[in-house]
């Protein structure tokens, strides 16, 4: 399901974050400057914010990217952890990562107004709308809608350069459409096309040249926050398929954790 929170818990601008809640299972508050809210995920913190599960467990994860796990019945005072010498990078995520999560709840409660003013035909759209490609393999376009909501749709990739059809499928039978099939040439630009009777939505795939490819920083996955650190990176990099593709990675190897759902879901809302 998708993990939203209010805006009284989440819009808090920009804050020095020192924690943030990674996964809860069970129920609890914390405390601010004498005001209580609810816990849920995802959610940051402030250095002297109080937290009490009244039931179940929840992990915590610090600035420098340690990990607290919390037990019921058992107050935890978020104090300051900050990163040094080979903590920096993760320090730096953290933050990253922190201020996103106010940003798209910020664009999620936009995009979800928008939704409900406009008929929900036009608002079929489809992500990624504008990325770079570095391996096509497990390049997936996601919908926004349910395939089975009574029109038929096709998706339809163009070379860029030439107008040419490159690959076309006929019928959309699931939300998740996969690209692996299209010869993908590096350097060359692509798009598709998601149409119903019309065009319903377009969206750009540059594929990285080689050369480029080589530059790019590789990633080992010991812990949570180094795919963190990946997701961060690519999209920074405009690679917004290979950041789904590490988020998946990390919900398949970390199911519990419910940051990395959170965020695939949001970086899956279309523009």
């Amino acid at each position: 399901m998708l993990l939203l929170v209010s805006l009284a818990s989440m819009g808090q601008g920009s804050k020095d974050y020192v924690a943030m809640l990674f996964s809860l299972d069970g129920e609890g508050v914390y405390t601010r400057e004498g005001k209580s809210e609810n816990l849920m995920v995802p959610q940051n913190f402030l250095k002297g914010d109080k937290i009490l599960l009244s039931s179940g467990t929840a992990t915590l994860m610090l600035f420098s990217g340690d990990e607290v796990n919390l037990k019921a019945n058992e107050e935890y005072t978020v104090s300051s952890s900050t990163g040094t010498g080979g903590e920096s990078e993760k320090s730096s995520t953290f933050q990253s990562v922190s201020e996103l999560i106010d940003e798209d709840h910020e664009r999620i409660s936009q995009r979800n107004a928008a939704y409900k003013v406009r008929g929900a035909f036009s608002a079929v759209k489809a992500f990624p709308s504008l990325s770079g490609l570095i391996d096509g393999s497990y390049a997936e376009v996601v919908l926004n809608v349910d395939v089975n909501a009574g029109f038929q749709l096709s998706l339809e990739v163009y070379d860029q350069g030439t107008d040419e059809l490159v690959w076309k499928l006929d019928r959309i039978t699931a939300k998740e459409v996969s690209l692996k099939d299209v010869d993908f040439v590096p350097g060359e630009s692509y798009y598709w096309s998601l149409k119903a009777r019309d065009v319903l939505d377009i969206g750009i795939i540059n594929v990285w040249t080689d050369e480029k490819k080589s530059e790019l920083k590789k990633f080992a996955f010991n812990e949570k926050i180094d795919y963190l650190t990946a997701y961060n990176c690519y999209k920074e990099q405009g690679l917004m398929y290979d950041a789904r593709h590490v988020l998946k990675l990390a919900i398949r190897k970390y199911p519990e954790s419910d940051l990395f759902e959170y965020l695939l879901e949001n970086l899956e809302i279309p523009d």
